[in-house]
């Protein structure tokens, strides 16, 4: 915050989305913040804090590499790693998409020449990469079903989403395998009581639960529970 008072502007590094989270958190309504990771779908992103509402773009590039699948077959796994080879701080880059036959990674401006001057190889496969256009993703699909609850504990959520007992979905949640909203919540007596959350469980997937507001006549709560296929 002092660098802001100074400049009057400051762009973060890259964040995940539980430090987004702790950073709207602290800054409250005290400052403006715009968030961007190069495209819409963005799981890391950058974020601009200003004391006014700025219109700039946040300095991202994605620098793109195609490669030959008839002899390689790369995961983000394989991407991530190389890049965490070249001694990069993850602050410094975003997402990396790997589709068939194509790698984006997304970039702060400063590592731009770096990242294509020393990235020449993922793995054994040889790579060049350009400064390119953000892929068209397609939509995440939300396959819903209704829930009904006894309580809007997060234990009793976890334990109707993974179909276990209460007793092993308490385990996740006292274990760290389950975020709210992209926190990581250990707290099994803590309360979902907004109208729409995302809950993510390490090794179950990721759910959006909205709360439809009725019950039943047995008073069970009723959710509408979408999960990421």
């Amino acid at each position: 915050m002092d660098q802001l008072s100074i400049y009057q502007k400051v762009f973060t590094p890259f964040l995940s989305p539980t430090q987004q989270e702790i950073l709207k958190r602290y800054v409250g309504k005290k400052i403006e913040t715009h968030f961007d990771g190069g495209y819409p779908e963005a799981e890391y992103q950058r974020c601009l804090l200003s004391y006014e509402q700025l219109h700039i773009p946040i300095p991202i590039v994605c620098l793109h590499a195609t490669y030959d699948t008839k002899y390689y077959n790369l995961s983000h796994r394989d991407a991530l790693g190389a890049m965490m080879h070249m001694g990069i701080e993850r602050q410094t880059f975003g997402d990396i998409i790997v589709e068939h036959g194509d790698v984006y990674i997304f970039v702060s401006k400063e590592i731009v020449k770096y990242v294509q001057r020393e990235l020449v190889k993922i793995g054994r496969c040889p790579v060049q990469f350009e400064v390119g256009q953000a892929p068209q993703k397609k939509e995440l699909q939300l396959q819903y079903q209704t829930h009904m609850v006894s309580s809007l504990r997060l234990d009793a959520l976890v334990a109707s989403l993974t179909h276990l007992a209460r007793q092993k979905a308490q385990s996740l949640v006292r274990d760290g395998r389950v975020k709210v909203n992209h926190l990581v919540v250990e707290d099994l007596a803590y309360i979902c009581d907004n109208k729409s959350i995302l809950i993510s469980i390490r090794g179950y997937g990721r759910f959006v639960v909205n709360d439809t507001g009725r019950k039943t006549k047995s008073n069970r709560f009723v959710l509408e529970v979408g999960k990421y296929e």
